[in-house]
């Protein structure tokens, strides 16, 4: 397996990622996991 790491604001970009960790002042606000 492969695992990249980078932030975006695209959606387009969002909208493929199976895994979605959002960061809010340096802090895990949430982790959402996509099937």
């Amino acid at each position: 397996d492969v695992t990249f790491i980078f932030s975006t604001h695209d959606q387009r970009v969002v909208s493929k990622a199976h895994r979605i960790v959002l960061l809010e002042d340096g802090m895990v606000k949430s982790d959402e996991f996509r099937v």
